[in-house]
């Protein structure tokens, strides 16, 4: 009888199982527990090594936002921009938009030649050629997508361009070719609607400022064969009415040419424009017309060469006219274009890095000792537990 009370059960054979009790069931096969553990350490020591290194070159730059003053409202054309959106979003959102954008990622493969090296594993370097038919571009950039890690800091607005890479040189380099295509693209590409709609006044500049300079070569020779003649008050009004409507109507086909193509025929601010373009026509032939020719000097009152005059005055003034207000319009639209162009600072140009970003052997070594004491414990625990169960029966 004493001799049963002394034997001792089975630990989850007993009522009360405790911390010290699973212990002492590890310490007991902590040989096992040992070479389990070391060996799925060394095999994943062994697998980092075996794996080929992975490089990360990274470019940093930082957006830049400037914050000018805007000169153009008032002008009409403040109401346009507005009414299309045009100038919205940081630039960092139009920065990472062009770097994540697949345009970007094709210029940079062609620019390069860089099919053969994001698909090396497809090109036959002794033939120097594809092993089977040559791939489509849109296979590199799924490739490029694998590499690259494009990334905004939130709190500082920098945005990181990586890219993971077996060579080095060639992940520094990507990176790098990324930052210099990004400045081509945004020296090619207009991205805001002031640099849209100067362009549209320069369109219309160029043809008024050739006809001032002629209007103001006849006006001299005018002068200088016959005299100067100063027209009448009377003259004088309807002359500068009449270029004040050339000059408001050179504006409105600027501000529709720009915009029509944005906003559609159908939009009231179109229709708008066209509306007052309707109107200042049809105040311009009341003036230019017969049935107004009240309004005008009757042409009996002055000698044909003071005539004359007043029709050269009032060319050379309706040019003047237009050609100043078109000029304002192109600065407002250059100031407004500069204000909203996209720029950014390179603060870190990528540099070939010295060691690899990947396989990462100590994180690796320690997770596989972590999770290799984990499985041989719970083996053990549960092992014991089935082994006391089937002594139980």
């Amino acid at each position: 009888m004493e001799g049963e009370r002394g034997e001792e059960k089975p630990v989850f054979e007993q009522d009360d199982v405790g911390l010290f009790d699973l212990f002492r069931i590890v310490l007991g096969r902590w040989k096992f527990i040992a070479v389990f553990t070391g060996s799925v350490t060394l095999l994943t020591l062994l697998v980092s090594f075996l794996l080929t290194p992975i490089y990360r070159g990274t470019a940093v730059i930082l957006p830049i936002d400037r914050t000018m003053p805007s000169l153009i409202d008032g002008s009409g054309f403040s109401s346009l921009i507005s009414l299309i959106g045009a100038g919205s979003g940081s630039n960092a959102s139009k920065i990472m938009a062009i770097l994540k954008s697949n345009s970007i990622k094709e210029r940079v493969i062609e620019k390069h030649d860089l099919m053969r090296v994001l698909l090396e594993n497809e090109w036959d370097e002794k033939q120097n050629t594809w092993e089977d038919e040559e791939p489509s571009i849109w296979e590199a950039i799924r490739e490029m997508d694998d590499i690259m890690k494009i990334k905004e800091d939130k709190k500082t607005g920098a945005i990181g361009i990586s890219t993971d890479f077996k060579d080095s040189n060639m992940a520094a380099d990507i990176s790098n070719w990324f930052v210099e295509e990004l400045k081509t693209i945004l020296n090619e590409k207009s991205f805001s609607m002031a640099s849209h709609y100067r362009e549209s006044v320069e369109r219309v500049l160029e043809p008024v400022k050739e006809g001032l300079a002629d209007t103001e070569q006849k006006m001299t020779r005018f002068q200088k064969e016959e005299g100067m003649i100063e027209p009448e008050a009377q003259a004088q009004v309807m002359i500068k009415v009449y270029a004040e409507l050339i000059k408001e109507k050179s504006i409105r086909e600027a501000q529709l040419e720009a915009f029509k193509d944005v906003l559609g025929q159908k939009n009231p601010e179109i229709k708008r424009l066209n509306a007052e373009l309707a109107i200042i026509d049809e105040k311009i032939k009341e003036i230019e017309g017969k049935e107004k020719k009240s309004l005008m000097i009757p042409a009996g009152t002055l000698p044909e060469v003071g005539m004359e005059f007043i029709k050269k005055k009032r060319d050379l003034k309706i040019s003047e006219k237009a050609y100043e207000e078109l000029l304002v319009q192109y600065y407002l639209a250059k100031f407004q274009e500069a204000k909203e162009d996209v720029v950014f600072q390179v603060i870190d140009e990528a540099i070939p890095p010295d060691k690899p970003k990947k396989p990462r052997k100590l994180v690796n070594s320690v997770i596989a000792f972590t999770l290799g004491l984990f499985l041989s414990v719970f083996y053990v625990l549960v092992s014991e537990k089935e082994a006391g169960r089937k002594r139980k029966f």
